[in-house]
C-alpha cells in the first residue's frame, strides 16, 4: 500500500466518522468519555511520530470548546477532530494497534489528514491560547503587586480606625502632666 492510498483511506475513514462525531460533539458527557478514552490510549501507545503528538492540542481545543472558553472553532473542524479521535480509540481500525510499530501508522495517517484539513483553525486556537496565557501571566503579576499594596495599606490605616471606632478605652489612662491645656 503506497502513501497516497493510505492517505485516501484515512480521509475516507475520517469522512465516514463525521455523523457519529457530530452526535458526540452535541453531548458533553459523550465527548468527555471520548476524551478520557483518548487519554487512556495515549498512556499505552508508544510515541508514533509528530501526528500523535498533536492529540493533546486537539483534546485541549475540545475541552475549551466544551467549557465555552473558546467557541471560535467552526463545527466542521470540531467534527473532524472528534472523528479522528474516534478512529484513534477504535480497536477495529485499518491496522490493529497490537501490531507494535505499524499498528499506529493508520492512526497517524488519519490524524495527519485531520491536521491538514484543520490547520488554520488549530493555528487560530494556538494564538488564542498563547494570548490567554500571556494575559493570565500579566494578571498574575498585577495581582501580586496589588496584594502587596493592599497588605501595606490596611496596616497604615488600622491604628486610626481602631482609635475612631473605640467608644470607651478598655483601660483609663490618666493624662500626663504636660498634656493639660490652658490651666
Amino acid at each position: 500500500m503506497n502513501v497516497d492510498a493510505i492517505k485516501e483511506k484515512a480521509e475516507s475513514l475520517l469522512a465516514g466518522g463525521k455523523g457519529q462525531a457530530a452526535s458526540i460533539l452535541e453531548d458533553g458527557g459523550k465527548l468527555e468519555q471520548l476524551l478520557e478514552q483518548v487519554e487512556a490510549k495515549l498512556e499505552n501507545v508508544p510515541k508514533a511520530g509528530s501526528y500523535l503528538a498533536e492529540i493533546p492540542r486537539m483534546v485541549s481545543l475540545l475541552k475549551d470548546h466544551m467549557e465555552k472558553e473558546y467557541t471560535e472553532t467552526p463545527t466542521k473542524t470540531l467534527v473532524l477532530i472528534v472523528a479522528a479521535l474516534l478512529y484513534l480509540v477504535n480497536p477495529k481500525d485499518l491496522i490493529p494497534d497490537y501490531h507494535i510499530g505499524i499498528g499506529q501508522l493508520d492512526d497517524a495517517a488519519v490524524l495527519a489528514a485531520c491536521i491538514a484539513l484543520t490547520k488554520d483553525d488549530l493555528a487560530a486556537y494556538d494564538a488564542w491560547r498563547d494570548a490567554k496565557k500571556a494575559a493570565q501571566k500579566d494578571a498574575g503579576a498585577d495581582a501580586a503587586v496589588e496584594a502587596a499594596v493592599v497588605d501595606v495599606e490596611p496596616a497604615a490605616e488600622a491604628p486610626a480606625e481602631a482609635a475612631s471606632e473605640a467608644a470607651e478605652p478598655a483601660v483609663e489612662v490618666a493624662p500626663a502632666p504636660d498634656d493639660t491645656v490652658g490651666e
